[in-house]
């Protein structure tokens, strides 16, 4: 059985950071503008794993193109994604350690669970 493809957004007001849990691809910047997202969704693999940390409202034009696209986004809480990475020896607040900690809980921890 072939892993279903993970990955992490982090939204902010004008761009999101997507990182890949097994790193194929490289970080990507797409800009948060919905003619933008559903141009780079038309990329992503259909039954992929999407997380994203809730960011004010930022996340939440991400979180409706991917369902129009047919994946299931999974919103995770910025304190439980912070309390994670530290578990995992996290050291410091940076946008990458962000997106690693976000996509290593969508590819194994928090998987099964939906809000």
């Amino acid at each position: 059985m072939q892993a279903v493809p993970a990955l992490s957004c982090l939204t902010v007001k004008d761009e999101l950071v997507i990182a890949f849990a097994d790193k194929s691809r490289p970080v990507e910047y797409v800009p948060n503008k919905e003619a933008d997202i559903k141009k780079w969704l038309t990329k992503i693999e259909i039954g992929s794993l999407v997380a994203m940390g809730s960011a004010g409202s930022y996340h939440e034009l991400l979180m409706d193109c991917c369902h129009s696209h047919g994946l299931t986004p999974y919103l995770i809480n910025q304190q439980d994604r912070r309390n994670y990475a530290k578990s995992l020896g996290a050291r410091g607040k940076t946008d990458s350690a962000d997106d690693d900690a976000l996509a290593h809980i969508k590819s194994g921890a928090l998987q099964k669970i939906t809000y």
